[in-house]
């Protein structure tokens, strides 16, 4: 997989375009070839100066003062005010985001000559509870992604759309839901590449905008259709236990054969293109039945020695939570995971240690490598993005694996450090709702390349960028307030609508239906259907309660969140109990309002179920994928549902 020795044969493939930019003799062809965008600026063509349909992003009126045409390394990725008087073009702190002395200069905030170069982080089974406190905290030591979490931002509510290791990895670089990619099944040849990598952003970077592209670490390409020859320039893969001490006695992991390999791409990379490099690292990797020296996945004695005295607690009964769980999911291979692993106190305490040893050797291995992109100037202007493919149950509910709508799987750590980020929102915490799939879109965003039609994620720059400067102004498209999650596979095949509120999971292979409150019930232990159910056959005291807090949640998500219940009273106000449920001062006699209440309720799960559904046969069946938050849509609905519903309170 090692490309750089090229054999003749791919010089002369038509797919793989030549970027070396010192002999940029193109043919005619490619002058007129419309997909490519020009990103060297400095030496133009009058063919490529002239050429209308070249996109030119912000670079109107770009006249650069001579020292600056000169000097690559002046461009420390604060690229505001271009025409600066002497003063200032002296001052490097001056430069940093003056919105008033902004202002005379706008076309030209953020304009490059060269596209920012990307390093994406990937470590395996990485849950986001194991960086949640990435602002100095001791529960798990990763100095240096604390480090990298204040020099840029951390998106807490970040979350895959399917948590297995493949199909997640699928949809990082084609930013696609697993039913478009639809690379579901792991497959031989592993190394062939699939017909939707044509459109991946490692294919875009390379054909559109002269990228140099590696990967290093674990890699899992399975589907048997034939592929294509757009890949990457440079790959180390390797696969395995984390280390063998009886042949490695300086504790050589597969964390440090990552950094070795990354350094030698860093060291032969062609120093004239920008590059984009994904170092998959293997550990976390959720531990093996083997907790001996040399398991997969056990530390190294250097960081394992660490957390030796560590104690942890479980953060409720396990048992409890287990036997809440529907049928299905308390046994079989789940099951089987968690008493293979997680069972015993002394399982638990292991494997939580074990575990944060190894996400401290890969904070280890990210801090050498950022430390070579600063030795070779390069950090200035690099994008830096800190992810993983999945999270990991844990042992939580009393079950084991990935493969399951829970937080523990889905919920995944994002990190970005990007040189355009405006200083006052370094070192913040940002809970918006981004997914894997919006990284994609994210990366060519900062090579300057319009992504493909087919990417279904928004850059997330728009999150932190000026209005001005976003791909998508957040206040014409607001950001989704609500996702789908998809996991297609085996008997606990699941589709769950997820809310910044609630999260609605249905299993359609078992014909059960779940949903949690995640503000009053973050680990999901209280099944507010099951508990509606449980009512209707038993009664308690507090069934109005309960209810009242379901039903006024549930208009709530319909809403898209946006509407406060107080705004529906006027609508229902004068039906007494609903009025009454929403602070009004209707009264009703209990039985009925509890009746009232139960078919408000149930009325109100059928439009949500019927809102999944919709969306759900929208992302299946178009190739231009609506957003999650399409609050027009969900306006409308909950207006019929609440005029429904007003009739049975």
């Amino acid at each position: 997989h090692d490309l750089q020795d090229k054999a003749p044969a791919e010089e002369d493939n038509p797919v793989i375009e030549k970027h070396n930019l010192q002999n940029k003799t193109k043919a005619p062809a490619e002058e007129d070839n419309h997909i490519v965008e020009k990103h060297d600026l400095q030496d133009k063509a009058p063919a490529e100066k002239n050429n209308p349909i070249v996109e030119k992003r912000n670079l109107q009126n770009k006249t650069k003062a001579p020292a600056e045409e000169d000097n690559p390394v002046n461009e420390k990725h604060n690229l505001r005010n271009k025409s600066k008087a002497p003063a200032e073009e002296d001052n490097p702190v001056n430069e940093k985001h003056n919105l008033q002395a902004e202002k005379k200069n706008s076309q030209k905030d953020f304009v490059r000559d060269k596209p920012l170069n990307v390093v994406i982080f990937f470590p395996d089974d990485l849950n986001h509870r194991a960086l949640q406190d990435v602002s100095g905290s001791d529960y798990v030591k990763t100095p240096f992604l604390t480090s990298l979490a204040k020099d840029g931002i951390r998106f807490a509510k970040n979350a895959v759309t399917t948590s297995i290791c493949w199909i997640s990895r699928a949809s990082l670089f084609t930013g696609q839901f697993a039913s478009s990619h639809g690379s579901l099944e792991l497959k031989c040849p592993r190394f062939t590449l699939p017909q939707y990598w044509k459109d991946s952003w490692v294919a875009t970077l390379q054909s559109v905008g002269g990228y140099y592209v590696g990967h290093v670490g674990k890699w899992q390409y399975h589907n048997q259709q034939q592929g294509h020859s757009l890949r990457f320039n440079y790959t180390k893969i390797f696969e395995g236990h984390h280390w063998y001490p009886q042949f490695h006695s300086n504790d050589i992991s597969a964390s440090d054969k990552s950094v070795k390999a990354t350094l030698e791409f860093l060291e032969k990379r062609p120093k004239d293109r920008p590059f984009a490099l994904t170092v998959a690292f293997y550990p976390p990797k959720a531990v093996g039945n083997s907790f001996e020296p040399g398991g997969q996945w056990s530390p190294k004695n250097s960081t394992k020695d660490l957390y030796a005295n560590t104690v942890y607690k479980r953060p409720y009964d396990i048992e409890k939570a287990h036997a809440n769980l529907p049928d299905f999911l308390r046994e079989k291979m789940v099951r089987n995971r968690y008493l293979e692993r997680w069972n015993s106190t002394e399982q638990y305490n292991v494997g939580m240690r074990y575990y944060h040893a190894l996400v401290t050797e890969v904070d280890i291995a990210c801090s050498q490598i950022v430390d070579e992109l600063k030795r070779q100037d390069l950090y200035d202007n690099t994008m830096i993005i800190f992810t993983s493919d999945n999270g990991l149950l844990m042992g939580s509910h009393g079950i084991g694996g990935k493969w399951i709508a829970y937080e523990e799987s889905i919920r995944v750590p994002l990190i970005i450090y990007d040189p355009r980020i405006p200083l006052d929102k370094r070192g913040s915490v940002n809970n918006a709702m981004t997914l894997n799939v919006d990284l994609a879109t994210t990366i060519l965003g900062a090579a300057n390349i319009t992504p493909p039609k087919v990417m279904e994620g928004r850059d997330i720059a728009d999150l932190y960028l000026p209005p001005d400067k976003a791909t998508t102004k957040l206040e014409e498209k607001p950001w989704r307030t609500e996702f789908m999650y998809e996991f297609p596979l085996w008997s606990m095949s699941s589709n769950a609508l997820i809310g910044e509120r609630y999260k609605y999971i249905e299993w359609p292979g078992h014909n059960y239906e779940q949903l949690f409150d995640l503000q009053n019930d973050p680990f999901e232990l209280n099944d507010l259907l099951k508990l509606m159910k449980k009512n209707e056959t038993e009664g308690t005291s507090d069934d109005n309660t309960q209810l009242e807090k379901l039903a006024v949640g549930l208009v709530e998500t319909l809403h898209g969140l946006k509407v406060s219940p107080s705004d529906l009273r006027d609508i229902m106000e004068q039906k007494g109990t609903f009025g009454s449920l929403l602070g009004g001062n209707g009264e009703g006699e209990s039985g009925s309002k509890k009746s009232s209440l139960k078919e408000l309720v149930q009325g109100l799960l059928v439009e949500l179920k019927n809102h999944y559904e919709d969306n759900l046969e929208k992302i299946k069946g178009s190739s231009n994928k609506p957003d999650w938050c399409n609050a027009s849509l969900v306006s409308a609905r909950v207006s019929n549902v609440v005029t429904r519903s007003s009739k049975c309170v």
